[in-house]
């Protein structure tokens, strides 16, 4: 049954967002944009669309952080991701990397910019393959095949990785430091200024001795 097939899908990030104190980086987890996988079933290769909005989270809302896709041993969660959030087409969370010396590796690696992708693990629960040639129309969107809508998904984990696939699923960057705020910025004034006055007051006198052969 496809609904027990576990697939993986990985997403490169940036550092420029990582927090130091909480150890924790913002992250796009997943975008609608097209990749190609294996499929198993169908022994082929295929283009595959996760809709965002067809996520299925566990009830406390939070999934471990694995060493890549490591569910073999407990020793193997490095933190969780919390905090999910979709907009848009992107489907946001928070990573936040364990006190263990696995979690302190990788977050390390992850402030240095050296690890820089991420992977979700998830489980189809409900999917749409539309053949070459064919259209159709899931949630009031239109898709063209031949490709794979999954429409329904249960993410299961997140992995930290070593190569992503997607280029549009990235780190949310941090805001930039000491940027003015417009509402903060103070316009500049118009006007002759003391300087103005001082260069004004010293023309006059060159004009006077000058006149009177005072220099």
């Amino acid at each position: 049954m496809e609904e027990q097939i576990f697939y993986t899908r990985k997403i490169p990030l940036q550092s420029a967002s990582f927090h130091q104190n909480s150890r924790s980086v913002r992250v796009i987890a997943a975008t609608e944009t097209p990749l190609r996988f294996f499929n198993p079933l169908q022994m082929k290769w295929e283009y595959i669309i996760h809709l965002v909005s067809g996520l299925v989270l566990p009830p406390s809302g939070q999934v471990p952080l694995l060493d890549t896709h490591d569910r073999t041993s407990v020793s193997s969660v490095i933190g969780s991701a919390r905090n999910f959030r979709v907009a848009g087409k992107n489907l946001e969370c928070d990573v936040f990397f364990s006190e263990t010396q696995g979690g302190k590796e990788a977050a390390q690696k992850v402030r240095e910019g050296h690890l820089t992708d991420f992977s979700v693990g998830y489980i189809i629960l409900e999917a749409h393959r539309i053949p070459k040639g064919e259209s159709k129309e899931i949630n009031g969107r239109i898709f063209r095949g031949p490709i794979q809508i999954n429409s329904r998904w249960r993410l299961i984990e997140l992995s930290v990785a070593a190569v992503g696939r997607d280029e549009n699923a990235k780190v949310i960057p941090a805001k930039t430091a000491g940027a003015v705020n417009e509402k903060d910025e103070k316009p500049e004034k118009s006007g002759i200024g003391i300087i103005d006055i001082a260069f004004f007051i010293f023309l006059a006198m060159m004009l006077m001795g000058w006149i009177y052969g005072i220099f």
